[in-house]
């Protein structure tokens, strides 16, 4: 197989949530990509929560990719899941 990437894209003003990261998580998993590959690049770092996530990513204009496998893997904005 010839390389390829996962490619994260966060929306405006999004905030990962536990669903989310582990959603995630579970994309690049069934995969097959290797942690050590998308964990950095997702800026989950150990001590961060999930919104380490999303600010490490929009530090690189929302879109994060490494090689390893063919995944896209989209946050949606939580908008109106407000309470």
């Amino acid at each position: 197989m010839s390389q390829s990437e996962i490619v994260v894209v966060v929306t405006e003003d999004a905030r990962a949530d536990d669903r989310q990261v582990k959603a995630i998580m579970q994309a690049a998993a069934d995969a097959g990509l290797e942690r050590s590959k998308w964990l950095p690049a997702l800026g989950m770092i150990t001590g961060n929560g999930p919104s380490a996530v999303v600010r490490n990513l929009r530090r690189i204009d929302g879109v994060a990719s490494v090689e390893g496998g063919d995944l896209t893997v989209a946050i949606p904005e939580p908008g109106l899941r407000r309470g």
